[in-house]
């Protein structure tokens, strides 16, 4: 834990106790410097890693729509590690029509 406490930002200097006192990133690179608080946070406070806050009545779908494509580059992943090539192929032609959907959102 200990190792946690002294985690720092190279690009942007914010430690990650500045992170936990007011919940603010300092740079985009502390996404990638901070992605396994961050993700253990939003799994404690929303259950997944995905955001499930509120959004505009026109954004639905493609916030259904990124969720499903988050949630099969996931499964593929886990397919690929299996070994189950043939679900991968067709969890691949899947992703192939959600982006082409997500492409069409705007």
């Amino acid at each position: 834990m200990k190792l946690e406490m002294e985690m720092i930002c190279p690009n942007c200097g914010r430690s990650i106790e500045e992170i936990k006192s007011d919940k603010r990133l300092g740079c985009a690179f502390c996404y990638t410097v901070f992605s396994d608080y961050i993700e253990k946070m939003l799994k404690m406070s929303q259950g997944t890693f995905v955001h499930i806050g509120m959004a505009p009545k026109k954004s639905e779908k493609k916030e259904r729509l990124k969720n499903a494509y988050f949630k099969a580059k996931k499964a593929l992943k886990s397919a690929i590690k299996e070994e189950d090539y043939e679900k991968a192929h067709q969890i691949s032609e899947d992703i192939k029509l959600i982006e082409e959907q997500l492409s069409a959102e705007g």
